[in-house]
């Protein structure tokens, strides 16, 4: 369970409690009792605020939450002749996944598959090496990153870039 989840949690059985203490307090005879549970029932909302607070706060920040990212990872590789190339296809099904889970999305170009849009794309990235990726994020800025990575280091290595 996530931090925002557990906190959203806390604040409604904050108000929960703030419910039952208010209704508990209509029982009550002495004056001293009921200030002291209007009291505590304020402390608990302001609490619950602050919690609600945080917990949307984490959502707008969190890293974990990647869902209008709309960004593109274009990998441009070389299988016909390079076997870094074809390590970084052999992982394509899994590199997609995980990718897709931060939201961004994977595009391989292949020059065994396009060798027109594999020339064009690697034209246009000036790609030296090969396996060479272009993070394409959402305001259309684009970062290079040359060589082959395994899959779980090519996806911290673009949520560090993001």
């Amino acid at each position: 369970m996530q931090t925002k989840e557990i906190l959203s949690i806390i604040s409604l059985s904050l108000l929960g409690l703030c419910l039952l203490t208010a209704l508990a307090k209509m029982s009550m005879k002495k004056d001293k009792d009921k200030k002291n549970c209007d009291m505590m029932c304020s402390l608990m909302l302001f609490i619950a605020a602050v919690l609600i607070g945080v917990s949307q706060l984490l959502s707008e920040t969190s890293t974990d939450n990647f869902e209008h990212n709309n960004a593109t990872l274009k990998v441009l590789s070389a299988d016909s002749w390079c076997g870094y190339s074809k390590k970084m296809s052999a992982q394509e099904k899994e590199l997609k996944d995980k990718l897709a889970k931060i939201g961004v999305k994977l595009e391989m170009v292949n020059d065994s598959q396009d060798k027109g849009k594999f020339d064009k794309e690697s034209k246009k990235a000036k790609a030296r090496g090969f396996p060479h990726s272009v993070l394409v994020l959402s305001n259309g800025q684009k970062k290079d990153i040359s060589g082959y990575m395994p899959c779980d280091k090519m996806v911290a290595k673009v949520k560090s870039m993001m």
